[in-house]
């Protein structure tokens, strides 16, 4: 996928996220790290680390996650792997 047109598609989305969600007292913006336990560790951003939801250190991906929320409504505006 074009990395360019990959970067406009996620703008628009930030945008019209805003443009429904944006401009109240009650509008927050929310960054949520999560973890997913992986049995192969060829996917991007695995390695073994501590995984909380397990209790040990096993192979897991981080995923950092971006949201707009007010007190109606939320909506996903940004996510992305974290690659240690």
């Amino acid at each position: 996928m074009n990395k360019e047109l990959t970067g406009e598609r996620h703008g628009q989305i930030r945008r019209d996220a805003d443009r429904f969600l944006g401009g109240g007292d009650d509008t927050t913006l929310i960054i949520d790290p999560g973890g997913f336990p992986k049995r192969e560790s060829h996917a991007v951003g695995v390695d073994r680390q501590w995984c909380g939801r397990l209790s040990k250190v096993d192979n897991f991906q981080v995923a950092v996650f971006a949201a707009l929320v007010n007190s109606r409504d939320a909506a996903l505006t940004d996510r992305s792997v974290l690659i240690l």
